[in-house]
């Protein structure tokens, strides 16, 4: 056992210290042992010295820059601040045991199931944090495999899921029909979410320079997409003729680099103003329920599901893909929007039919080549009523 350097110990000190470790020895203690759980202490010591809700205030700060909604951060801490920091919000990260984590959860278990798994997965999510800083010694005690599972029933069990409200397909042309002649500033922005299939984020994130007008194709980059990283595949949109014109009344009213700009110039248009367009026309529906319109419509229809998935940027497996040829089921996930383009624009084109009766009918794109002439819009006047409030 070292005694340590010459250089800091001198003799009469290490005289001393030798004496003292005999003298353990003697007592049937082993001095190293004995040092190392003195550091092991220090360190638990050390643990000791933050609350969990400082702790978890500080991975939410870390992580934050990776998450693509900053509206995450603040759901993150609201659901610990409603329900993880009144039990053990000012408690030493230490001292906090499974016991505490179940007084979280039982309560909102079978009422707020949803609530509950997410907050849970959050406070796992901070324990392995400091577990890894060394904040905290011992096993996670919110890990739900192996551990908390023997407390609670997994929500399977009871739980059930609900789909977001969605419209039910027949009743699309009728709204589009409504939703044309609505002056609120989020009108726009929802028709394109309906015409295109796309999340409520993803549309009012739109940009300028993310349109092809002339390969009629929308690129939305990976880092904007849900479920997706910088990094992976960019999900291409083909454009149907509907959506394209709505594109180009916009650009009638370009103001900034956002298709859909918001009342700060600097920022896209806000999700509660396409939900409150949605609400003024009809209410027990949601903006991403469209999509559930989209995927009810195509089962009714003769469409390669695998190809309606994709349409919905969905990830598709192709060990799961039917009628068709083993030999081709890859070159079909190259995921090309020219195989989903004569499923969008047959869908708008059956979201726009009840307007199209009213109107000049809009050409189609059926067998498109790159021969034919790029859509003409029509003209702005006089502007349609979605638009006069720019």
């Amino acid at each position: 056992m070292g005694l340590g350097s010459f250089r800091f110990v001198s003799l009469a000190a290490a005289r001393e210290k030798a004496w003292n470790y005999r003298k353990m020895v003697s007592q049937g203690i082993d001095p190293i042992e004995a040092k190392r759980g003195e550091r092991e202490a220090d360190r638990q010591e050390r643990a000791r010295l933050i609350t969990f809700e400082a702790f978890a205030e500080s991975h939410v700060e870390r992580h934050k820059g990776a998450w693509k909604d900053l509206c995450y951060a603040q759901v993150w801490r609201s659901q610990l601040s409603n329900y993880a920091y009144p039990i053990i919000g000012s408690m030493w990260l230490q001292d906090i045991r499974t016991d505490k984590i179940l007084q979280i959860l039982e309560p909102i278990w079978y009422t707020k199931t949803p609530t509950a798994r997410q907050l849970l997965n959050k406070i796992e999510q901070i324990f392995d944090d400091a577990i890894v800083q060394g904040k905290y010694l011992g096993q996670n005690p919110a890990r739900w495999q192996k551990h908390l599972e023997e407390s609670l029933p997994s929500p399977a069990e009871f739980y059930r899921a609900k789909h977001h409200p969605a419209l039910l397909y027949p009743e699309l042309p009728a709204f589009m029909a409504k939703l044309r002649k609505s002056d609120h500033i989020g009108s726009p922005a929802l028709a394109l979410v309906i015409l295109i299939v796309v999340r409520i984020d993803e549309a009012r994130g739109i940009t300028w320079d993310e349109i092809d007008w002339n390969k009629k194709i929308l690129t939305i980059s990976a880092k904007r997409m849900k479920g997706r990283r910088e990094g992976d595949d960019d999900h291409g949109v083909p454009l149907s003729d509907p959506a394209l014109e709505l594109l180009q009344r916009m650009k009638s009213v370009r103001v900034n680099d956002y298709v859909f700009p918001g009342e700060n110039i600097e920022k896209p248009i806000s999700k509660s103003s396409v939900r409150q367009a949605l609400s003024q026309i009809r209410s027990g529906v949601t903006v991403h329920g469209f999509r559930r319109t989209f995927r009810n419509w195509a089962g009714s229809k003769t469409v390669r599901q695998d190809l309606v998935e994709m349409c919905l940027a969905h990830t598709v497996d192709a060990a799961k893909i039917t009628g068709v040829d083993r030999s081709i089921r890859e070159a079909y996930l190259d995921d090309d929007p020219e195989l989903r383009r004569p499923i969008m624009q047959d869908w708008a084109t059956f979201a726009m039919s009840e307007i199209q009766r009213e109107e000049k009918p809009l050409p189609t794109s059926s067998g498109l080549s790159d021969s034919q002439p790029p859509l003409i819009p029509r003209p702005l006047n006089p502007p349609p009523p979605w638009l006069s409030s720019w």
